[in-house]
């Protein structure tokens, strides 16, 4: 009997990964195709199916089409397969960090490479702040005020809250100290979120909040995040990022 039952399932797992390939092929279809509102429609399919093998086709797609919404959209795709995954609960399958990993080397690259291109900007940045790698620590905080547009570097810093590492807080920390008051005014609350959301600390200043570091980053310790924490931080930036968006 529990033979019988094993093998129903891996049968059934079997048929399951038959469709997923079967389906996978269609959508690389999809991408190929002339018709922009094709290839655009294939990224909602991609993020539903949020594979590994989707989430190839996806950042293929992100390295290579040559339409910035194009790019956009497979950015979106991107994040949305991340909480996909991160519902399913399978970051240690080693298939999966490798497909993770070759995409944030792609988004190191594509925003660097988008960088004028707004839509395309701040879709990588989204997706930058979904994944939360601390290799994008650089990437965000680097020449952050030779950006030109206010949405960018709105993005960059609420993206920089998003990543889970002492060196993200470093960066933080280096912008609010570095910066002149009147340059650093215009981002002063999305910065303050973005501490808020590392550290759990609410500075008076930045003097303040430089010595709080200072004391505490050798002992300091991320709490460990719930999903369902995750999910009502997620919302609450929701917000934020939609005036980074608008500029505000």
């Amino acid at each position: 009997m529990r033979a019988s039952i094993l093998l129903l399932v891996a049968a059934f797992a079997a048929g399951v990964a038959a469709d997923d390939k079967d389906e996978a092929e269609a959508i690389a279809e999809e991408m190929r195709s002339n018709d922009v509102g094709v290839r655009l429609g294939a990224f909602d399919k991609a993020a539903a199916l949020a594979t590994p093998e989707a989430l190839d086709l996806v950042a293929q797609a992100y390295s290579k089409d040559p339409l910035g919404k194009v790019v956009a959209k497979a950015a979106w795709a991107i994040a949305r397969i991340h909480v996909a995954q991160e519902e399913k609960g399978s970051e240690d399958d080693p298939k999966w960090k490798a497909a993770w990993g070759k995409v944030a080397d792609l988004l190191g690259k594509g925003l660097l490479k988008h960088r004028e291109e707004l839509d395309v900007a701040l879709a990588t940045i989204r997706a930058m702040a979904e994944m939360g790698d601390p290799q994008f620590v650089k990437t965000l905080s680097e020449d952050l005020w030779k950006v030109r547009e206010r949405q960018v570097i709105h993005g960059r810093i609420l993206a920089l809250g998003c990543i889970r590492d002492k060196t993200s807080i470093d960066a933080l920390m280096d912008i609010l100290y570095v910066a002149g008051r009147e340059q650093l005014e215009p981002f002063a609350l999305t910065l303050a979120a973005a501490l808020k959301r590392l550290t759990g600390q609410t500075f008076r200043d930045r003097v303040e909040a430089k010595k709080w570091w200072k004391e505490n980053r050798g002992k300091f310790a991320f709490e460990k995040v719930d999903p369902k924490r995750r999910e009502l931080e997620r919302r609450a930036f929701e917000k934020m990022w939609e005036k980074a968006e608008e500029g505000k």
